[in-house]
């Protein structure tokens, strides 16, 4: 788990929060009535932290958004970093994420499905060091990836069960 900062602006005033947000803090603290006017939190963004940009750059980007994402980031297991948490809306969706991420797993320093299909196989049976030359992994790490559901990523492999 990790938090999301934005600092939003209106007018002269600026302030950070950390997600969820509070309607009536901001209302209050930038003077907005929202009763009267409702912008966009985009037209009041001015910096974020770990909110990747594809989140933000979307249509109808609402404040419930905001609150959404901030509540999904508080449910992640604990491997998934900020960095993740990007890469991975490059390869699926945030209701994706929100609904399976607790059932993958995790292989950290991996950088290829041949790296893969090594450390499964070297974790269940004995292969002696004579033949691991012998062996092709990138081709057999591609088998494995026709097999699974498999997220490459710069930090390792994610396996989506």
């Amino acid at each position: 788990m990790f938090e999301i900062t934005v600092t939003l602006a209106h007018g002269e005033k600026v302030k950070e929060y950390t997600l969820p947000l509070d309607i009536n803090e901001v209302s209050n603290d930038l003077g907005i009535d929202f009763d009267l006017v409702d912008p966009e939190p985009i037209s009041l963004l001015v910096d974020y932290e770990n909110i990747p940009r594809c989140l933000i750059a979307r249509p109808f980007f609402g404040w419930d958004d905001l609150n959404h994402i901030a509540e999904v980031v508080d449910n992640l297991p604990d491997w998934i970093t900020p960095d993740i948490f990007e890469e991975l809306l490059e390869h699926t969706t945030l209701s994706d994420i929100e609904q399976n991420a607790e059932y993958w797993e995790f292989y950290e320093g991996l950088e290829s499905m041949g790296d893969f299909a090594r450390e499964v196989v070297f974790d269940s049976v004995d292969i002696d060091t004579l033949l691991e030359p012998y062996i092709d992994w990138e081709s057999m790490g591609e088998d494995v990836a026709l097999e699974g559901n498999f997220i490459v990523l710069n930090e390792g492999i994610v396996l989506a069960i």
